[in-house]
């Protein structure tokens, strides 16, 4: 069964302004309330930050929000370590229909739940939208 990904019209918005402005190819966006996180495509991440972080930090102001910029991976581990980037984990692990995020310190699994477990949601949306599974926290 295909799992369901709520998608923003904003969201849609956000792909074509950011891919004009940093010539990048832009997999998905997806608005976290102050944060948008952006999807691209292998290989472009450098030129998507620009000279001295200059493009991001223009985009940043024109949108409002942070902006979390994250590159697509075909294997998933990959993938969410990417989305996850600075934090650190100590194993993920891959099922059928679910990921499994296994780490011992209690600051790493919180920050990755985020209040009112916001983080964790917003991670859900974005494995679910390209690999079709839930990410749990263990």
């Amino acid at each position: 069964m295909a799992k369901r990904v709520k998608v923003d019209m904003d969201s849609f918005a956000y792909t074509p302004m950011f891919e004009r402005l940093a010539k990048v190819k832009v997999r998905a966006c997806f608005d976290g309330g102050d944060i948008l996180y952006v999807v691209l495509s292998p290989g472009f991440l450098r030129k998507a930050i620009g000279k001295n972080g200059e493009t991001i930090k223009r985009f940043s102001e024109r949108v409002g929000k942070k902006i979390k910029l994250a590159e697509y991976n075909l294997d998933i581990k990959r993938f969410i370590k990417n989305i996850i980037y600075p934090l650190q984990v100590e194993d993920i692990e891959v099922f059928d229909d679910h990921v499994i995020i296994k780490d011992s310190s209690k600051k790493t699994k919180s920050l990755l739940i985020g209040r009112d477990a916001k983080n964790l949601k917003m991670l859900n949306d974005i494995v679910g939208r390209f690999f079709n599974k839930d990410v749990k926290i263990g």
